[in-house]
């Protein structure tokens, strides 16, 4: 860090001063009382603005090495997480730059997280690696490359150890909060985040995916107990306060109208699932037909004479050389087209959720009950259950509003939830 910083000109003033820095003496408890004092000779502090400085400007000579030596590939940084693509020969160049840089730093990539992937445009035939590139899949939280396809996939032997964590989670739970709790953290939120955001770029197969291993998911984990969150919940406030025939709007309304608040991973799928795109391959086979159109145009209407130029008189030399070839023409599409730029754009949009409408007595007569302020999945809730409720309670709310102390059950829930080392 040092060398580099007096490389790029910082003052030996300064060096010294991140030196003293870095370089403090340091006493560990767990050595014991009589630990010695030692002196950090290497790495720096957890999240700092000094170690994110340091870290950026040693990286910086990677991101410069990789964009010289490759001819303008670029480094993609996410957190400790490196990404580069590119055409074989700029992946092999890459890569050699990037052993190169770790030798030469002291630094050393975690074998168990690097990868390679060749895709192509035969769904039928995997490409091999070059060897020179790391074995492994290319992968991002729960997904992997598939190289057959050129999709990410869910990596379901990575989900079924999540599963028997999971399981391990809610065994231990003791309250029904705590159980709730537990699901809506770990079997909601933790593996709708890891399994990827839905994107136009992914398509409906990635939601299909999400789907079918969440559904997966319950089946597995609760196999015993009727394949479902909802049947296990049931039959655990039958067994604990015997309660019988509970409605499912009741484990999933929210605390604020008497309900449960346990949370269900599909219904935010199901919102978007018919605004994604179905085949994202249509989006750039769109593009390149156009393009090849708006070429076939240009070109026409040069061998025409149809062109008007403002050019100068010096630059009217260039028409020697005809119209440029297809290849010409295209070679410079990413900096250059708009069209590209929308295809882009729309294959990186995240659908939209669509619009619920409630449809349920007195909501649907302006009632007491209103959907403003409501949330779609809310909204999907209230329709999916809100009849029953009604037929059950006389209304939707399980519990007038002002009796239920909303507050301090949530930090009740919160407090006393632990999970299990």
């Amino acid at each position: 860090m040092f060398s580099v910083l007096s490389h790029l000109g910082v003052s030996s003033k300064w060096v010294s001063f991140f030196r003293r820095a870095l370089e403090a003496p340091m006493v560990f408890p767990s050595d014991g009382p009589s630990a010695p004092v030692r002196i950090r000779k290497r790495g720096t502090p957890i999240s700092g603005p000094l170690s994110d400085m340091l870290g950026e400007t040693v990286l910086f000579c990677l991101d410069f090495a990789m964009n010289s030596r490759t001819n303008g590939a670029r480094l993609y940084r996410l957190h400790d997480d490196i990404w580069f693509w590119g055409s074989e020969s700029v992946c092999v160049s890459g890569w050699n730059v990037m052993e190169e840089f770790a030798a030469l730093m002291g630094l050393a990539f975690n074998s168990d997280k690097t990868g390679s992937c060749t895709v192509t445009g035969h769904p039928t035939t995997i490409t091999k690696v070059p060897s020179s590139l790391p074995k492994g899949l290319v992968c991002w939280n729960f997904l992997y490359l598939d190289p057959l396809t050129g999709r990410f996939l869910i990596d379901q032997k990575l989900v079924d150890n999540h599963i028997k964590e999971l399981s391990l989670q809610l065994n231990a739970c003791k309250s029904i909060f705590d159980w709730i709790q537990a699901w809506n953290i770990y079997g909601s939120r933790f593996f709708t985040t890891n399994f990827g955001r839905p994107a136009h770029c992914f398509g409906l197969a990635h939601v299909e995916d999400i789907l079918t291993t969440f559904s997966r998911i319950q089946t597995q984990l609760f196999s015993e107990t009727g394949g479902s969150v909802t049947s296990t919940l049931k039959s655990m406030l039958h067994a604990r306060f015997g309660v019988e025939n509970i409605p499912e709007g009741y484990l999933y309304f929210p605390m604020s109208m008497g309900g449960l608040d346990l949370k269900s991973p599909f219904v935010p799928l199901y919102l978007i699932r018919d605004q994604v795109e179905g085949n994202p391959d249509k989006i750039m086979d769109t593009f390149f037909t156009e393009e090849r159109h708006s070429y076939e145009r240009a070109k026409k209407q040069y061998d025409d004479g149809d062109v008007w130029s403002s050019r100068p008189r010096r630059d009217k030399e260039l028409d020697l050389e005809g119209f440029p070839s297809f290849e010409e023409y295209t070679q410079y599409r990413e900096r250059t087209s708009r069209a590209l730029h929308s295809a882009y754009d729309q294959l990186m949009d995240e659908p939209r959720e669509c619009a619920v409408d409630v449809m349920v007595g007195r909501v649907v007569q302006g009632g007491k009950w209103e959907t403003r302020g409501m949330t779609n999945y809310q909204k999907w809730i209230l329709q999916l259950y809100g009849a029953d409720m009604e037929e059950r309670f006389g209304g939707i709310n399980v519990v007038e509003k002002g009796l239920l102390p909303t507050g301090m059950v949530g930090m009740f829930r919160e407090s006393r939830f632990k999970w299990q080392g």
